[in-house]
């Protein structure tokens, strides 16, 4: 091999040892990448089910109030068609 091609060898076989821990950091890099986002992405299912129950509570809460207000009206009806009644 002439003087020219072991210079050729030396310097490609450089590039491809450079390239590849390169390629190697840039793999370790993707993948501490990849586990933030499995992080950000769990708190955020975290927090779309607290949302997601409050908007229960408060609805229930809503029909709740909703039922006992028309039971409280009523039975003041009630109430105040008997009074009528024994007042007559």
């Amino acid at each position: 091999m002439s003087e020219a091609a072991e210079i050729l060898v030396i310097i490609t076989s450089s590039v491809l040892v450079i390239f590849l821990v390169l390629a190697i950091i840039g793999a370790i890099q993707f993948i501490l990448l990849v586990k933030k986002i499995k992080k950000v992405v769990q708190k955020a299912e975290n927090v779309t089910d607290t949302v997601e129950s409050i908007g229960e509570t408060i609805r229930k809460t809503q029909m709740t109030v909703g039922i006992s207000s028309v039971v409280a009206a009523l039975a003041n009806a009630i109430t105040k068609a008997t009074n009528a009644k024994r007042r007559k």
